[in-house]
């Protein structure tokens, strides 16, 4: 009886930390499309002047 409430209890747990990962692996990639996003937008009207290598904004 022990066994199984043991192993309830690793799946669960096991559950709830990649649901944990997944929304932070989600919410790691927003922000960093954001950031970028808000990069482009801040060059092109010109509010920053210099340009990052790691992020192309307009693909020629």
């Amino acid at each position: 009886m022990k066994n199984k409430n043991i192993h309830k209890i690793i799946i669960s747990l096991c559950t709830v930390t990649l649901l944990i990962l997944s929304i932070s692996k989600m919410l790691t990639a927003i922000s960093d499309r954001y950031e970028s996003v808000n990069y482009c937008y801040m060059l092109m009207y010109g509010r920053i002047e210099e340009e990052r290598g790691d992020i192309e904004c307009w693909k020629e």
